[in-house]
């Protein structure tokens, strides 16, 4: 658990960064960067909780608690069907 926080946090602070430092491009004026960085943020933003989650499903494997690591997988898979179904209705 230990992990999956620290994933948690390392990418929650790492992404403020990347769109702080975006935003701040932004205003100088250099539009390609800026969009670059941005999206880096939001793309930090997006996997930092899915390493937490893999680090959650591997530290329940190795602990013999293998039906929370198929939950795990479970919800993994059903986050990405969603996020696949909510691109395809855009």
């Amino acid at each position: 658990m230990q992990q999956s926080g620290l994933m948690l946090k390392i990418g929650g602070w790492f992404s403020a960064v990347l769109l702080s430092v975006g935003l701040l491009i932004r205003l100088s004026g250099n539009l390609a960067l800026s969009h670059f960085v941005l999206i880096s943020g939001i793309v930090v933003m997006l996997i930092s909780p899915l390493a937490g989650m893999l680090a959650m499903i591997v530290k329940f494997w190795k602990n013999g608690e293998i039906r929370f690591a198929y939950i795990g997988v479970l919800i993994l898979f059903l986050l990405a069907g969603g996020t696949y179904i909510l691109h395809i209705l855009q």
